[in-house]
């Protein structure tokens, strides 16, 4: 399986209508996941010395429907990118490593996150 979340961030922290994922299960078959069968929960925090911006790097994702608990984690803390120099974005951006369980069987994963808007909040219109 294979899945995919993107949270929205609201100006009061809570995440955007918008927001949803995707499971891809084994054949291949890709399932929506709304935001109203998500749950998530951040388990921790890390603070970047460059910057003083403060990333959750550490999450509890639960997908309601699916049965599916995952604990995420950063494989390196310091994975954050300041590109004053071209694009002037500060944000954080690297490997994550997964273990969860779907009710039943225990699951490990990999990963990939990008947190953006955590040292310059960024509000686009929506």
């Amino acid at each position: 399986r294979e899945v995919m979340l993107y949270f929205l961030r609201r100006a009061d922290g809570g995440w955007q209508a918008a927001s949803s994922g995707s499971l891809i299960d084994d054949q291949g078959r890709v399932a929506h996941l709304p935001l109203s069968n998500i749950e998530t929960r951040f388990t921790r925090r890390w603070t970047s010395s460059a910057t003083g911006a403060r990333y959750p790097l550490g999450w509890e994702i639960i997908l309601r429907d699916r049965n599916l608990k995952l604990n995420i984690e950063a494989c390196l803390d310091d994975q954050e990118m300041v590109t004053t120099g071209s694009t002037g974005v500060t944000y954080w951006e690297g490997c994550i490593v997964v273990k969860g369980s779907d009710g039943r069987t225990p699951l490990t994963g990999r990963g990939y996150m990008e947190l953006t808007g955590y040292a310059d909040p960024y509000a686009p219109p929506l």
